[in-house]
């Protein structure tokens, strides 16, 4: 929902003449809140979406209409995805490009942990 992020930022505008602890204090607060709020909306959906699967299963695998233009896609692609699969299969692969691939995931794993290190 979009109205605790709306409230925060208002809330984060507020000129704290006097009494800034207190200010300080319902700016975090309200971040807090609204972020808490923001998780329980996400888990609510998710948690709604999963009991409409599983309680409409049968009606949603239903083939309909709608579905033959996925289904003509599908079946039109089905060629360049097992070319694409075949060519990068890893067995298959060159090996100075099974090289590159690793340095690369290395060197980001390393600059992860550089700036993970960088916060403790």
């Amino acid at each position: 929902s979009i109205a605790p992020q709306t409230l925060v930022g208002a809330l984060l505008t507020k000129e704290s003449d006097g009494d800034a602890t207190l200010w300080s204090a319902v700016k975090t607060a309200s971040t807090g809140l609204a972020a808490v709020s923001q998780a329980a909306a996400s888990l609510i959906a998710a948690y709604t979406i999963t009991q409409t699967i599983e309680q409409d299963h049968e009606e949603l695998a239903k083939e309909r209409p709608e579905h033959a233009k996925v289904a003509e896609l599908t079946a039109r692609q089905a060629e360049f995805v097992r070319a694409f699969q075949d060519e990068s299969a890893w067995e298959t692969m060159l090996l100075r490009r099974k090289v590159v691939i690793s340095v690369s995931a290395s060197l980001q794993l390393l600059a992860f942990f550089i700036f993970a290190a960088d916060f403790v």
